[in-house]
């Protein structure tokens, strides 16, 4: 499942885990693509424009021939398979980052590589909003234009495009049976690939969708839009262009929702997970259980799992320390959740196992350092305890410099120590302008 987050003014850029959860891939606003390694937090690689940097990412945002790097606005992680000549057919699969721009192009890098692999100009004029990827090996991306445009995902080139409405279009899903696609403006509408026909509408935000997402069976769409409070269930069976269906059903959440993504709840036939990144920094994850009613009306309940949070960032305000990319693992007992929070240049990564309470609470964090103790808190006061929490990343600018690498702070004297001499600090520069 590809998972993508909007632009957010807390982060500075967009995140995308991979498929396996081993890789953060990071689209920096000035134009800088850089991945990580989720376990031990290192940089992996860094682009600029065409231009790959390695591990470093302390290079000015220009790109190969000296100009300005293009501004971002989405990223979505594919793959495409080997092709030439003598090519095994069991050989792996390169994965691909891909990412819109403003100028309306897709561009899509090949990390293990690490080389620009292709880019296609023109996909959507006005620029490209979302981007979702199919395993038939095809991006999609839609944008201001309302276009849906198809790009080989092997060779960047555009295999279709057709106009999927007259507003602009934010958010794209691929259903699991690759034939049909989600789609999303103020309403959300689902298409045939093949015939480029809709063959259902839905109605039910108030304002523009931010992201939309499938679930694994292919029977419900989620979606969430900016400034409402909660993620909204649609039933994909059996939909009509001739009637927009509404609402199958809520999930309410306490703040705005910035990013939904789903995944499977393991054996139970129909049942699924979701995940939502608020627009605050906090992540939600409720499991989902199809039902009907008496009167035979099929409809999706929704059970609050979690909500993880981070100390010091409040339901009003986020202080950059928020959760910004998440991914669940399903487990047979438990289950997990990987997130990244903080910054683009600094993230710190965190696995947290979801257990019997509701509200977990992390640990803040202190210029990239997870601070002692490595357990979140529950709003009980209890403890959950993340399995590992790896940091990374940084120095203090938000979108330039180099990276480097921060242990983890060794124990709670060092710590105690560093906060009072900066409280000392403090209190001294206070006095100081009161004697001026």
């Amino acid at each position: 499942r590809m998972r993508t987050t909007p632009a957010a003014a807390a982060t500075g850029g967009l995140a995308a885990l991979s498929p396996d959860g081993q890789t953060l891939a990071l689209a920096a606003l000035d134009g800088r693509l850089k991945t990580f390694d989720t376990a031990s937090g290192k940089l992996k690689r860094a682009f600029v424009g065409d231009t790959c940097l390695g591990d470093d990412s302390s290079a000015p945002s220009t790109s190969g021939n000296g100009h300005l790097a293009e501004e971002f606005t989405c990223v979505v992680w594919g793959h495409c398979s080997p092709k030439g000549k003598g090519k095994k057919k069991s050989a792996p699969a390169s994965s691909l980052v891909a990412v819109g721009t403003r100028a309306g192009d897709v561009v899509a890098y090949d990390f293990a590589m690490g080389e620009l692999k292709w880019k296609a100009r023109g996909c959507n004029e006005g620029g490209v909003l979302a981007l979702a990827f199919g395993q038939a090996g095809v991006f999609y991306s839609v944008g201001e234009d309302a276009q849906v445009c198809a790009i080989n995902a092997a060779t960047g080139a555009v295999e279709t495009r057709f106009q999927a409405g007259r507003a602009a279009l934010s958010g794209a899903a691929v259903c699991p049976d690759q034939e049909r696609l989600l789609i999303g403006s103020s309403t959300l509408a689902l298409w045939e690939l093949d015939s480029e026909k809709c063959v259902g509408k839905f109605t039910g935000h108030l304002t523009r969708v931010q992201s939309v997402a499938v679930s694994p069976d292919g029977c419900w769409g989620v979606s969430c839009a900016s400034g409402e409070r909660n993620a909204v269930l649609w039933r994909l069976e059996e939909c009509s262009k001739k009637k927009e269906s509404s609402a199958a059903g809520l999930l309410n959440t306490e703040e705005p929702l910035a990013h939904v993504s789903t995944s499977s709840a393991g054996e139970e036939e129909g049942v699924f997970h979701v995940v939502a990144v608020s627009a605050l920094g906090a992540v939600y994850v409720w499991r989902c259980t199809p039902s009907t009613s008496k009167s035979g009306k099929r409809r999706v309940e929704g059970s609050l799992l979690a909500r993880v949070g981070v100390e010091g960032v409040s339901k009003h305000g986020s202080s950059g320390e928020g959760v910004f990319a998440a991914r669940l693992e399903a487990g047979n007992k438990d289950a997990s959740l990987l997130v990244a929070r903080g910054s683009t240049v600094k993230p710190t990564f965190e696995v947290v196992r979801l257990a019997d309470e509701t509200s977990i609470l992390l640990k803040a964090t202190e210029s990239g350092i997870l601070l002692p103790g490595g357990k979140g808190a529950t709003k009980g006061g209890g403890s959950s305890g993340p399995a590992h929490a790896q940091n990374v990343i940084g120095n203090d600018s938000l979108l330039g410099g180099g990276v480097v690498m921060r242990p983890a702070v060794a124990d709670n004297a060092a710590a105690v120590k560093r906060k009072r001499s900066k409280e000392e600090v403090a209190a001294a520069i206070e006095v100081d302008d009161v004697d001026t």
